[in-house]
């Protein structure tokens, strides 16, 4: 007996159908399962890609032929498309304005607008509805922040001071707070961080006063006594002198206990204040004092990455650069004052940072996730992002968490569910579209665990495979894009455009705004940009928003940059769209 997909018939002759042999005819092609259905359009498909791609390489002619992309004597370098950015963005002053500047403003021509958002704790473990902190709001409190600082002697302009905590409002308050003072932020990390770690950047960095929640207290206590037993005792050899205690987000649910006399007696032997993020804030409303708000030059971040080596680096970004970073997703796919952003990736790591800024820079809001990645999308159903930020571990157990639930569904459920995947997947080969809207019928469920509105996925920090970017374009109805990006260059520095499509999906894109990359031979891995084949490179990058410098290792420093080109290390390919594929030593897409 002849079996015919759906896709198979005439589309005149299946809309003469009536529903209820529209729904036979669907439930019959089942029965005939799944596998032959998805063998017809795999069929279709290759048939397809055999007409579209004759088995001529790649042509170089065309990469090369952009208004962007220029050869030169052993590099290709790329500049922003201008043309290709939305053209009713204008670039802030980054020689006038600084976030801290822009948060300021946003406090008082949209007070009331919703910042920061954490959800209410209620009995039992569970969780209720976002509350919100305001534009308005926030500043109050940055601003009592600040001034309490200045109380404990810890408020003066290029201090560093660290944060340590899981994402929370109270992260992002203490950062704005830091910054009223013309303080530097250093982010401390948890993950892979041993008390050795920790102890080598509160030395390096000179940090005086730390922000750390109740879960850090005893890594953050551990590596300060370290660094006294190391020197014999010495208390002068630790500059960390007080450390606040960050509350429960936004305050809510029950205040916290007091420290425990044990952890006091500890930090006492080692010449350490505690202090709670209530006193602190109490300290700076009885207290007022000026604001002392950065200027573009001044050092924002001091970012130091968590790589392979035993000696983390410290890449230090001024607010110019931040400014920057901030501004350069505004131009591809972002809606002033209409963002909603899910926080749950680290902010120690910039790839977090960075979009939380962009995020501030729109006047829009971030909701900070309960603290368990187990009940991630319970937080994201709640907040209902506009986009969804992840990399690809986090992608692949989503991708896995979907497969297990259809294929632990219904027989019809299941290979309805594959059969609009090999559909949607056939459509999208052949630039055509199906003649069932399988997104309402079978998609529009799963979409909704990203809360209905969300609509482009970002993946950066590895290489996210073509075919599982395109499985979860398909299957969550939205676009995704790839970042690259590293601590170095302040985030983001190559990204596709909105509304962009690369068959393959694992290009990066083109440049940033304010960024140019190139691709430099490197002979002896038979990378070079001449020859019959795509130009192939090592990828450097210069622009605006690059660090200053690694902190205190001129030498590192210097090996790391070449007339103002940072070396990263990662091989690129310049593709025939003119954008970008990392294809080798990928050391760092957004190294976390």
């Amino acid at each position: 007996m002849k079996t015919r997909s759906l896709d198979t018939l005439g589309k005149k002759t299946y809309s003469a159908l009536g529903c209820k042999q529209k729904y036979v005819f669907l439930l019959s092609t089942l029965l005939f399962g799944s596998r032959v259905i998805t063998g017809n359009l795999n069929s279709m498909a290759s048939t397809s890609s055999s007409s579209n791609n004759t088995g001529v390489a790649p042509s170089r002619e065309k990469a090369l032929n952009h208004p962007w992309v220029t050869l030169g004597r052993g590099y290709v370098e790329l500049r922003p498309p201008m043309n290709l950015w939305r053209q009713d963005r204008k670039l802030l002053d980054y020689d006038r304005e600084t976030m801290f500047s822009l948060v300021t403003g946003y406090a008082f021509s949209r007070p009331d607008h919703p910042w920061l958002g954490a959800r209410e704790p209620l009995p039992g473990g569970t969780f209720g509805e976002f509350k919100w902190m305001s534009y308005g709001d926030a500043m109050k409190n940055i601003d009592d922040l600040g001034a309490g600082l200045v109380q404990l002697g810890s408020g003066h302009k290029g201090e560093n001071g660290a944060i340590f905590c899981s994402n929370s409002p109270e992260w992002i308050l203490a950062q704005y707070a830091f910054y009223r003072n013309s303080m530097t932020v250093v982010p401390l990390y948890s993950t892979g961080s041993g008390p050795d770690v920790i102890s080598f950047i509160i030395s390096q960095a000179e940090i005086h006063v730390a922000v750390c929640s109740v879960q850090q207290m005893e890594p953050l206590m551990t590596a300060a006594e370290l660094l006294v037993s190391q020197s014999g005792g010495d208390l002068s050899s630790l500059p960390l002198k007080v450390i606040v205690r960050t509350c429960k987000p936004l305050g809510m649910g029950e205040p916290l206990p007091p420290f425990a006399d044990s952890l006091v007696q500890r930090a006492k032997a080692i010449g350490i204040r505690l202090v709670t993020w209530e006193e602190l804030l109490q300290l700076g409303k009885d207290h007022p004092c000026p604001a002392n708000p950065p200027t573009p030059s001044d050092v924002h971040t001091i970012i130091y990455t968590s790589g392979t080596t035993a000696r983390p680096k410290g890449a230090v970004l001024l607010h110019r650069g931040w400014t920057i970073t901030a501004d350069k997703p505004t131009f591809h796919h972002f809606v002033f004052g209409d963002e909603t952003h899910i926080s749950y990736l680290p902010l120690a790591h910039v790839y977090e940072l960075a979009f939380t800024a962009t995020v501030t820079r729109l006047g829009s809001q971030i909701a900070f996730f309960s603290g368990s990645l187990l009940k991630l999308f319970e937080d994201v159903e709640k907040a209902r992002p506009t986009f969804f930020l992840g990399v690809p571990r986090v992608y692949k157990k989503l991708h896995d968490k979907i497969i297990e639930t259809v294929d632990t569904s219904s027989w019809i459920k299941k290979n309805l569910f594959y059969y609009a995947c090999s559909a949607k997947e056939w459509a999208e080969k052949n630039k055509t579209t199906t003649w069932i809207n399988w997104d309402s019928l079978v998609f529009n469920k799963i979409a909704a665990k990203l809360g209905g509105r969300c609509r482009m996925l970002v993946t950066a920090a590895a290489p996210m495979p073509g075919e599982m970017a395109g499985w979860l374009s398909r299957v969550f109805c939205t676009e995704l894009v790839q970042i690259y990006g590293l601590s170095e260059c302040g985030g983001g520095a190559c990204s596709l455009l909105g509304g962009e499509r690369n068959e393959s999906r694992t290009s990066c894109g083109v440049p940033t705004i304010t960024g140019d990359i190139r691709l430099v031979d490197v002979s002896e891995l038979n990378y070079t940009v001449s020859g019959a084949g795509l130009p192939r490179g090592e990828i450097w990058l210069k622009g605006g928003s690059n660090m200053a410098h690694y902190y205190k290792e001129p030498e590192l420093t210097k090996e790391a940059f070449s007339d103002g080109w940072f070396k990263t290390g990662d091989i690129g390919q310049l593709n025939e769209d003119g954008s970008m594929s990392v294809i080798d030593r990928v050391k760092n897409m957004f190294k976390l």
